[in-house]
């Protein structure tokens, strides 16, 4: 029986742009940052520029469980495709492990990968607890639902046009069935919480609400209160190592 994403005992998610990156072979060399050397672009290089072209920024420790690849691997990488000029790194907010920085990719990055610079994100401190949360969550997804693939929150805007008025934060897609991921990481006005959640089930017909440990039982609350049986609420998942 395949695993669908209500049933807990599924495994993992593969995104788009990592189905991309396993068809881009390695070797493409490209102008170092100093610009008088190469640098040479293995398929984990590719991986990780699509990854964090669809994602704008992701911190390295959930970067690299996302990839697969051991954490002293990831450092190792990040640090010599920093050197190369095609990623940045910081280390942003303060209650974080500083050997953890947030990356992103360089203008150089995206277009060593065939990605658009304009898709250039540098990150700051305003939204990355949320996107810390989603990307756990991605985590979580890849490894729990293997048939169904990862839709980002830019790719969905990119879809829809930025027409519809509420975006979720994500989504996940499996034969054109499209199932929208909210993250509710602090409590929002009750009136526009309910109108996203029938927004997304009129669109979708059932939503996913992961939330914090306080505000759970708010949405939990909501949901009940509106007889919104198809809007499913999950814990955020926590992961060993990963703050």
């Amino acid at each position: 029986m395949k695993s669908s994403p209500t049933d807990t005992t599924g495994r993992g998610v593969s995104s788009r742009r990592s189905h991309k990156a396993s068809r881009v072979r390695g070797g493409r060399r490209v102008a170092g940052g100093s610009g008088d050397s190469k640098f040479t672009l293995e398929r984990v290089h590719f991986e990780l520029l699509y990854l964090l072209a669809d994602e704008r920024t992701v911190r390295l420790d959930l970067a690299s469980a996302l990839l697969g690849i051991d954490p002293l691997e990831g450092r190792s990488l990040v640090a010599e495709s920093v050197a190369a000029g095609i990623l940045g790194k910081e280390a942003i907010l303060r209650d974080e492990p500083a050997k953890y920085p947030w990356i992103w990719a360089t203008r150089l990055g995206l277009r060593a990968a065939g990605v658009p610079p304009h898709l250039y994100y540098a990150p700051t401190e305003v939204g990355l607890k949320h996107l810390r949360g989603v990307h756990k969550i991605r985590l979580h997804c890849k490894r729990q639902y293997p048939d169904w693939e990862w839709v980002s929150e830019r790719e969905l805007s990119v879809r829809h046009n930025r027409t519809q008025r509420h975006l979720a934060d994500a989504a996940l897609e499996r034969d054109g069935k499209l199932i929208p991921i909210e993250y509710e990481r602090t409590q929002k006005d009750r009136i526009k919480v309910v109108r996203n959640m029938c927004e997304l089930l009129d669109r979708h017909g059932e939503a996913h609400f992961y939330c914090s440990p306080q505000v759970r039982p708010f949405v939990e609350g909501i949901k009940e209160a509106n007889n919104l049986g198809s809007v499913h609420i999950f814990d955020v998942p926590e992961f060993p190592g990963i703050a």
